[in-house]
């Protein structure tokens, strides 16, 4: 699994200053193909990051499940 060297909080924050800064240059950027709805897309896709579930909560899942599987198999 790949390390981040920055918390997740942090890369949103950049994501969403870049995303805003994008939309104020949108028609700059129009000569590279960049368009308003490819940000829309852009900022859909960093609302559904942040919304999901961090790593922490994986884990604390992850070994809640690994607990239940340990207790099944020593119940046979």
């Amino acid at each position: 699994m790949v390390q981040l060297k920055f918390p997740d909080e942090t890369i949103l924050s950049n994501a969403r200053v870049t995303g805003a800064n994008a939309r104020k240059h949108v028609a700059a950027l129009f000569c590279y193909g960049v368009t308003a709805e490819m940000l829309d897309g852009f900022d859909n896709s960093i609302q559904a990051v942040a919304a999901s579930p961090t790593d922490a909560v994986h884990r604390l899942s992850l070994k809640a499940l690994t607990g239940d599987k340990n207790a099944a198999i020593e119940d046979l």
